[in-house]
């Protein structure tokens, strides 16, 4: 431990503290024992040793060397004592008793010393200090390969490891005590001091210097940087233009960083405040070798710690005005034509640092693109970045680019190490969507994208998913929706995956998205899958990823179709319709698709009614949107009976039968409650079953309601105009169309259905032939939502006279094709197709019991007095003549109605009837096209027009085509 004193040898002697003086023959008697001790000549206790070197210290001055070093010893066996105890397994409480004599013989030499530092700081304070650290820094090297020690993982284990030692626990006091004294006077020979001990006893003393920087944290901080400043400046240019990481190589530099680092867990704020303090001191300095050097310096600082890095990154970029660096270039100007290769190894060393931000990455970013492309002037007068740093810049971000690219596909064939910048980047999607797309024209555009690809390689899916979908959430032009196409097919070389991560990221962003941002959305993906859906054209058909993505996430869809908005349906209708229905879909997406299809149907007709479009144009495409996928749709057989039964049984539900023309029942009050007042039955029931029922009252059953509460309330008439109704007529009917047409029909033109439908409509236009599986679903599901039950659903007729059996049935049919009189329609316009009325007979024998029985017991003179009756009669042997169930002359019945009186247009459809009983309908259209009528099917048609043919005579030759 001899080392530990040779930095105390020259120092001053003047103004020590000594006691009163001693005799002479005490002073030798000391040195002797000292002497004899201290050499082992002969055995002195350690306490009467120790109090002979504390007398020789305190009188004689020229026997401190030889004191200290002493002391050096009694340290360094304390503390190895403790160790090798500590890592031999004994307790510290074990360990701190045996060490009792020496720890109070320790006490008193750092109490002594204490009193000295205080007593006299200028004389001592230096001595002491040396001292001390240059033997904590061999203690620390000489038992740091001790288990208790080599196995602390960070440097907090160590320092409560040393600090728990008693030896180097008074060792720190006297450092710090020693600090203490001297920062207010000579605060660079202290840190001085420091800096040498950590270079030569580093990183074994870096416990030490993180204690005694927490304690003067300020201090040591600014010295620290302005020790290191210097030495960087005084290092050389040689140095740098044989090396550019030669700086690396400073001692000081490696130490500067040490102990800054060590400081930064609790006092990261004062490091901070100390960087961008020597940053401004530079910038406004005289010096030009420390204006010159004081940038390159912190970029030193930050190349060999993250935290540094970290440090600067935040608070330095924010610094760095248009102003600032139209400085700093006057500064560097004059080097940079010197120095070209230093300046050289400076870009490189920023290139590098940039490639190894993550915190504040985005920053970083946006403020090279925006130093190498400002934005345009506006009409402020601030200050803008000059032409040659804007070259510096984009030197800066090829250099970059270059790097991240080599790092990104050297790292993906090695698959290990890691890029900090676009990992930081992957990290700020929220502000680099906006960045990118604000910079959609610009010059900058070619930079972000690459940065962008490079990140989502690096990343992986989810980045890359968040960005394409953030694009097409957020683009409101075509060049800014065009740079999806761009980043999606450099993506999609490395990510195979991420047309499926896309969809699922906009399916997520639409759940908290307002209805014109769904709306934006939708139009955005809609436009983007047309773009796929033409490029795959020209390549292969496996490049449509993001169509094969949505054709498998179609139940997220339906979620959209069902939202409340129905623009937002509309727009993913737009979708649908463009991604298509796949041949093969889940039965329970199919069945819920069916559903949502429909209602959102309905709604887009409310809504044109609502807004009250008279040209039809904004409803329009939502109807047509509807019919397009309900085509394709309706491919699949067992979607083809949901659409039909979903579209007639919305058809005849209370809030669509307005919108056709159908009549509304109004809200009943509920029975129930005191007094016959409208209340809740459930209630009611729940009331009533805790009391004893009375007999022979409504309590004593089941409450379904209290006779008394009046008529029935008549059902209201539509209130949507007879125009609207209509379109809406047609609307379902093409809508009905489009379900029941075979895969090989093609839609007529919108033209043509715009023009001519609304006249059809009045004239009863038959829909085009469809399938015998299209007609079979779309009769019994008519038949299903007219009838009440399924009990008399035979397609056969019987006689006339079992209509007194199923008065109830008939009259529920006959009110329910009443009530929407667009089922009239539906029945007329598909009347062609034999396999439709054969399914539909039960329909049609109702409606025709109906009108028989009104017509037998009228007492009106004239059939068309009864103008409903009459009209439906014409239409039911239409209906029955048009689908060649009704053969001539019967067919031709309808002809006579205006002229004969109710009770011969009963004869007349008795007759009919008896045809139907006779021959039932047949599925096949060659089993009732050679059906004739026999004679006795026409001797009522006969005697009819007999007996009016002073108003009929005309008629005669072609109805039995004489």
């Amino acid at each position: 431990m001899a080392s530990a004193w040779e930095g105390a040898n020259g120092a001053t002697t003047t103004n020590i503290a000594t006691p009163a003086p001693a005799s002479p023959q005490d002073i030798l008697q000391e040195v002797n024992l000292f002497l004899q001790g201290a050499t082992c000549q002969r055995k002195v206790p350690v306490d009467s040793l120790a109090q002979s070197a504390l007398f020789l210290l305190q009188r004689v001055p020229a026997a401190r060397h030889a004191v200290l070093e002493h002391f050096c010893n009694v340290f360094d066996d304390a503390a190895g004592f403790y160790i090798r105890q500590i890592d031999a397994g004994s307790k510290q409480e074990d360990v701190e008793e045996k060490l009792q004599d020496q720890v109070t013989v320790l006490q008193e030499v750092t109490r002594v010393l204490l009193t000295f530092i205080n007593t006299t700081p200028d004389a001592w304070a230096p001595i002491v200090s040396s001292w001390s650290l240059t033997l904590l820094g061999q203690i620390s090297g000489k038992y740091a390969a001790h288990r208790p020690l080599a196995m602390s993982n960070s440097l907090n284990d160590v320092l409560t490891m040393w600090m728990t030692c008693p030896p180097t626990k008074l060792l720190i006091e006297l450092a710090t005590q020693c600090f203490a004294a001297m920062v207010g006077g000579a605060p660079d020979s202290c840190v001085d001091a420091l800096l040498e001990a950590s270079v030569q006893y580093s990183p074994h003393f870096d416990w030490v210097v993180a204690r005694i920087g927490s304690c003067f944290p300020t201090t040591i901080i600014t010295r620290v940087l302005n020790c290191g400043l210097k030495d960087f400046c005084s290092a050389g240019r040689d140095v740098m233009d044989r090396d550019p990481g030669a700086r690396k190589k400073i001692p000081k530099m490696a130490s500067v960083v040490g102990i800054l680092g060590h400081l930064a867990s609790k006092h990261q704020h004062d490091i901070r405040k100390a960087l961008m303090a020597l940053f401004q001191e530079g910038l406004e300095s005289s010096g030009d070798s420390v204006r010159v050097t004081t940038v390159p310096f912190l970029l030193q600082l930050a190349s060999m710690s993250p935290m540094l890095l970290t440090v600067l990154t935040t608070h330095l970029i924010h610094a760095l005005t248009p102003s600032v660096l139209n400085r700093l270039h006057h500064q560097f100007s004059a080097w940079t034509m010197s120095s070209p290769g230093e300046y050289n190894s400076f870009l490189s060393l920023v290139v590098h640092l940039l490639s190894k931000c993550d915190v504040g990455a985005f920053d970083i970013l946006s403020f090279v693109v925006s130093s190498a492309a400002p934005p345009d002037p506006g009409s402020g007068s601030e200050e803008r970045v000059l032409e040659e740093v804007q070259d510096t810049c984009v030197e800066l971000i090829h250099m970059l680019l270059f790097e991240l690219q080599r790092g990104v596909h050297s790292k993906r064939r090695e698959g290990t190490g890691d890029l900090p910048l676009l990992e930081g980047l992957a990290k700020e999607t929220q502000r680099l969507v906006p960045l990118l797309l604000d910079s959609a024209q610009s010059k900058r555009l070619p930079w972000l994208k690459k940065l962008t690809v490079f990140t989502a390689v690096r990343a992986g899916e989810n980045f890359a998913a968040t960005v394409l979908s953030d694009i097409i959430a957020k683009a409101t032009t075509p060049s800014q929706l065009a740079l999806y196409f761009h980043l999606q097919e450099a993506v999609e070389k490395s990510l195979k995956t991420v047309a499926r991560e896309t969809v699922e990221s906009v399916y997520g962003a639409m759940a908290t998205s307002t209805p014109p941002q769904l709306v934006q959305t939708l139009h955005n993906m809609h436009r983007v899958l047309l773009g796929e859906k033409q490029r795959g054209l020209h390549l292969h058909a496996s490049a449509c990823f993001l169509t094969m993505a949505v054709q498998d996430d179609l139940h997220k869809l339906c979620d959209v179709l069902q939202h409340p908005d129905v623009e937002v349906g509309i727009g993913g209708l737009r979708v649908l319709g463009t991604v298509g229905i796949p041949p093969s879909v889940h039965t329970s997406v199919m069945t819920r698709l069916s559903a949502v299809l429909v209602s959102l149907f309905f709604r887009v007709l409310w809504r044109r009614v609502e807004q009250g479009d008279n040209s039809g144009a904004a409803g329009k495409t939502g109807v047509r949107l509807c019919e397009s996928c309900v085509r394709q749709l309706c491919r699949h057989p067992f979607a083809q009976s949901l659409v039909l039964h979903h579209l007639l049984g919305d058809t005849v539900s209370q809030g669509n039968a307005a919108l056709l023309g159908g009549r509304t029942m109004p809200s009943q009050p509920v029975s129930g409650g005191e007094g016959g007042k409208g209340g809740s039955l459930l209630r009611e029931n729940r009331r009533l079953g805790l009391s004893i029922p009375l007999p022979r009252t409504h309590a004593s059953v089941f409450h379904a309601g209290v006779i008394g509460q009046g008529l029935k309330r008549k059902a209201s008439l539509t209130l949507v105009s007879k125009e609207w109704v209509l379109r809406n007529q047609e609307a379902l009917l093409e809508a009905i169309w489009a379900c029941c047409q075979s895969s090989t029909d093609s839609a007529p033109s919108s033209s043509a259905a715009g023009s001519s439908q609304l006249s059809a409509l009045s004239a009863c236009l038959r829909l085009p032939t469809m399938s015998e599986a299209s007609a079979r679903t779309l009769g019994c599901t008519l038949v299903e939502v007219v009838t009440m039950d399924t009990l008399y659903n035979d397609v056969t007729w019987p006689d006339p006279e079992f209509s007194k059996v199923t008065l109830e049935r008939d009259l529920h049919v006959w009110k329910t094709m009443e009530d929407h009189p667009v089922l009239w329609s539906i029945l007329r316009a598909v009347s062609g197709s034999s396999v439709f009325l054969y399914y539909c007979s039960p329909v049609l024998k109702s409606l025709m019991a109906k009108i028989v029985s009104t017509l037998e017991t009228t007492r009106v003179t004239h059939m068309s007095d009864l103008p409903l009756f009459y009209e439906r009669a014409w239409w039911l042997v239409g209906v029955l003549a048009q689908g060649q169930l009704l053969p001539a002359p019967l067919s031709s019945v309808g002809e006579l109605f205006p002229f004969i009186t109710p009770y011969e247009g009963y004869l007349l459809l008795l007759s009919v009837w008896r045809y139907m009983k006779e021959n039932p309908p047949a599925l096949s259209k060659d089993q009732v096209e050679g059906r004739k009528c026999e004679v006795h099917h026409t001797q009522v048609l006969r005697a009819v027009l007999n007996s009016n043919i002073h108003t009929v005579g005309h008629l005669y030759p072609r109805i039995f085509n004489t």
